[in-house]
């Protein structure tokens, strides 16, 4: 699983608080397929599945209401992605 996070280039941030990145050659390389297939297989499996999300989403992915009153947003990368979010949390 350490590969599906590290080789396929669709996730961006740090260690264990990954986002998925915007990449549209990943997208038209069937890589997030990819990525969704060996992660399912390796729960189906038994195994790790893929533990490098960022907690917040994963819980989203869930189904979960999470509080986000406390998301870091220099969790993402990319500044005009943050202060594009700074504006719609604070206003």
């Amino acid at each position: 699983m350490s590969e599906v996070q590290t080789s396929l280039d669709i996730f961006e941030g740090k260690p264990g608080n990954l986002l998925f990145a915007y990449n549209q050659d990943a997208l038209q390389q069937n890589k997030y397929y990819t990525a969704g297939k060996l992660t399912a297989w390796s729960i189906l499996h038994n195994g790790p599945g893929i533990k490098c999300l960022n907690q917040h989403l994963f819980q989203m992915m869930c189904g979960r209401t999470i509080d986000l009153s406390k998301f870091d947003l220099e969790t993402f990368h990319d500044t005009d992605v943050q202060q594009r979010l700074e504006k719609v949390l604070y206003k």
